[in-house]
């Protein structure tokens, strides 16, 4: 079981923890990557898997300087025996669904696109869609 202490968000129970968790006990899958995307940033989930090299968590999220919790910098890049595999990428407030192509000038499917042939180099990727949640406030 993993666990953070000291609450902050707006969730009691990380269910993307649970979820991740599950899925490793359950079918034995070593790698995993989460892609959370709302305005505020997924610090929980940050904290969980800051030390973990087999979870790669990538944030979209509204500048944490602008609204709570104020964390989510691009210099938090994970733990030391992980670092790398958190990626943030705060985006200012306003921004819409059309962001991840046209203000940060990439897209989040390199990063997954790797992570995958990390942790799966048999297996073929013949696609990836990454699912944006909404509009940041």
């Amino acid at each position: 079981m993993r666990s953070v202490h000291g609450a902050r968000g707006f969730c009691n129970i990380n269910i993307e923890a649970v979820m991740v968790e599950h899925v490793r006990h359950t079918y034995g899958v070593d790698r995993v990557a989460i892609v959370d995307t709302d305005c505020h940033h997924g610090d929980g989930t940050q904290n969980i898997y800051w030390h973990d090299p087999d979870t790669l968590f990538i944030s979209l999220h509204q500048d944490g300087r602008t609204l709570y919790p104020g964390s989510g910098f691009t210099s938090e890049m994970g733990g030391p025996n992980a670092l790398g595999t958190t990626v943030n990428i705060p985006l200012p407030p306003m921004t819409t669904e059309t962001a991840p192509r046209t203000f940060t000038g990439m897209t989040l499917t390199p990063y997954l696109l790797v992570y995958i042939k990390m942790a799966a180099p048999s297996i073929p990727v013949q696609a990836l869609l990454v699912r944006w949640e909404g509009q940041m406030h």
